[in-house]
């Protein structure tokens, strides 16, 4: 007797998700987790960074490779806003 699954064999090798970085800057460790959460209802696979100031979103932009960004526009240290500014004045464009 021959068990089936359900699912067909196409000969063809199952892909995986590519890996996408996200870095998540905002203060407030619960808007981040909301965030992170929210984001892994997706099919790709998702690496999370996390900042809580400007100065280590600055940071993680300019070390982590990121390839998305949600940066809070008021944090303490520098802006969101100015640390994305510096960031792309720096070259880095990962949105």
């Amino acid at each position: 007797m021959q068990e089936f699954s359900g699912q067909q064999d196409t000969g063809i090798p199952e892909m995986s998700a590519p890996s996408v970085r996200v870095l998540l800057a905002d203060p407030s460790r619960v808007t981040r987790e909301v965030v992170a959460d929210a984001l892994k209802t997706s099919k790709v696979d998702l690496q999370f960074v996390e900042a809580e100031t400007g100065h280590e979103a600055l940071n993680a932009l300019r070390t982590q490779n990121v390839d998305f960004a949600f940066v809070d526009v008021q944090m303490s240290g520098i802006s969101g806003i100015d640390a994305v500014g510096q960031a792309r004045r720096e070259g880095f464009r990962p949105f």
